[in-house]
């Protein structure tokens, strides 16, 4: 699977008030796609959750595929 988030151009004085915010600090690329740091992405080809660190969408349907139930009734109920 191929990932490309681009992100766009921003201004020096942008990224230092996201790097005050904190949120960078313990991501790997220095940047949040699913915080404030989503700003930054111009475009995304590939899986959102790959660049959040797991792709559940992918993950859940091999999981079905083996038998392992996801989510089933009663705790979509709960």
């Amino acid at each position: 699977m191929e990932l490309d988030p681009r992100k766009s151009r921003i201004l020096t004085c942008v990224v230092e008030s996201y790097i005050r915010t904190g949120e960078p600090m313990d991501k790997a690329g220095a940047y949040g796609i699913q915080g404030r740091g989503a700003l930054f992405v111009a475009h995304l080809d590939g899986d959102y959750f790959n660049v959040m660190g797991l792709p559940l969408c992918p993950l859940c349907r091999m999981l079905r595929a083996f038998g392992v139930p996801i989510l089933d009734v009663q705790e979509a109920q709960a």
